[in-house]
Order: C-alpha cells, then structure tokens, then sequence
C-alpha cells in the first residue's frame, strides 16, 4: 500500500476518498434498514403497504450493489462491508428507537 501510495499518490487519495463516501453512505443505509427493521417488529398491525416495501426494497437494492462491488473487487467489496456494518450499528440510536426498553418490558 506504501508503494502505491509513493508511485501514484493522486489515484490513491482518490480512491480513498472514494472508498469513505461509498463507507459512509453504505453505513447510513445499513442503519436505517436496521431501524426500520425495529419499527417494523413494533408496528407490525399498523403495516401500510408503502411501509412494507421500504425496507426488502432497500435491502435487496445494498445486497445488489454488494455483489456488483464484489465481482469486481472482492477483497475491497468484504472491507467495504465490514466497515460499513461496524459503522452502521455504532451510529444507532437506541433512545430514538426506544426499543431496547421495550424488549423487557414483555407487551
């Protein structure tokens, strides 16, 4: 990686950058299907049709860019997934799904 870095430092930087926006973006989209996963075992009578096709929609639409990214790069692909899940998960808040309290309180 240092050697890239030496001998093409402008295609690295630009790949970097590349690779924290696809992060960061891969992340929020992980976190809100996580959330509307959460809403979605709270409401489920209250179920509309849009609400319903939100989530599979979103997550079939991130396992297709998934396959997509790994069939031309798996080893980056697997990074990408792995930081973006990390990322995803920390960036929840539990106060605002207000789930975690629910989950005991046995409904």
């Amino acid at each position: 990686m240092v050697v890239i870095f030496v001998l093409e430092p402008a295609g690295f930087v630009l790949g970097m950058t590349f690779f924290l926006i696809a992060f960061i973006a891969n992340a929020e989209i992980i976190r809100s299907i996580i959330e509307w996963t959460a809403w979605l075992l709270k409401n489920i009578k209250s179920l509309n049709h849009m609400n319903a096709l939100f989530g599979p929609i979103l997550s079939l639409l991130l396992i297709g860019a998934f396959f997509v990214l790994s069939a031309l790069s798996p080893w980056e692909a697997f990074a990408l997934f792995c930081f973006s899940v990390i990322y995803g998960i920390i960036s929840l808040d539990f106060k605002k799904l207000n789930f975690a309290g629910d989950w005991f309180k046995g409904d």
